[in-house]
């Protein structure tokens, strides 16, 4: 792919409902394909947000692909057409699934740890 495309992008964070707020969107002009434009979107909103996030990992998937059912995403980076339409790839910030449920377990308090 040569030269500049025209891409538009929405990020939106997950509620603790499940639905998605969107907090930002634009347009842009970018010299990469959809999938490494996402990503650079993705990239520079966590270098933003240092300390604001809860922590995961960054999932890049192009237009055919939906969120793998072992992953629960808490952040939503879309790549559209320009006309905002048709999506071109997303990237998602969260957790494996197995990860959520070793992050519920409580450790006791620290007047109850035994020292033996």
């Amino acid at each position: 792919m040569r030269g500049r495309r025209m891409y538009a992008f929405e990020i939106a964070k997950r509620g603790k409902d499940g639905s998605w707020s969107r907090v930002a969107s634009g347009t842009g002009q970018f010299s990469r394909p959809p999938k490494a434009s996402v990503r650079s979107i993705a990239e520079r909103w966590i270098h933003e947000e240092t300390g604001r996030l809860s922590g995961g990992r960054l999932l890049v998937v192009g237009r055919r692909r939906g969120v793998p059912r072992g992953f629960v995403p808490s952040v939503r980076i879309r790549l559209l057409d320009p006309a905002g339409a048709y999506p071109l790839a997303a990237a998602y910030i969260g957790l494996d699934r197995r990860d959520v449920v070793r992050d519920q377990y409580q450790l006791p308090p620290r007047d109850r740890v035994d020292r033996g």
